[in-house]
């Protein structure tokens, strides 16, 4: 694959682990979520920004990554600068609302390290529900602002004909 630096944007429950973690088994590359430079283990704890950044700069240097995350904000440009390529997953509401609340049903009924309350699923449903509103623009002004190639993928059969045509 031509790419070896590869940014995943997209909503709450979008999709944007799974097609990580799709991309690192066909291409052999290390993917991360933005969340693991945020959240110290166990998900409670967070690092400072410095060591947030400190995180991500040393990440982003590498020469093979892939980095998947809704966040946006200034801390997060080392590695746009550095990435070869852009996906912006931008799914309806109506698939991420869905995903959302079966993925909170499960882990309610699962040992899982990031059960989350009530409070928390309706921050995920806010999010989803507006990122095509906020986030969404924030991440295409991005990418053509720092002149990435780029691709929009709208659909799970999209998503899934862009990993197949990958070589």
């Amino acid at each position: 694959m031509k790419y070896k630096r590869i940014f995943i944007f997209g909503g709450t429950a979008s999709g944007k682990t799974t097609l990580a973690e799709k991309l690192s088994t066909k291409f052999k590359i290390p993917y991360y979520s933005i969340d693991d430079f945020i959240y110290k283990k166990g998900w409670k704890l967070k690092y400072t920004d410095n060591q947030r950044d400190k995180k991500l700069k040393q990440f982003s240097s590498k020469k093979k990554w892939i980095i998947e995350g809704v966040q946006r904000g200034d801390w997060i440009l080392p590695a746009v600068k550095k990435a070869d390529f852009i996906i912006i997953l931008s799914l309806p509401k109506y698939i991420l609302l869905t995903r959302i609340l079966t993925r909170e049903l499960k882990r309610r009924f699962q040992k899982h390290p990031k059960k989350s309350d009530l409070r928390d699923t309706l921050t995920l449903i806010k999010y989803a529900y507006i990122y095509k509103h906020d986030n969404f623009i924030h991440h295409q002004r991005l990418t053509k602002e720092h002149n990435k190639e780029f691709v929009i993928l709208e659909s799970k059969k999209q998503i899934n004909k862009f990993v197949e045509e990958l070589k």
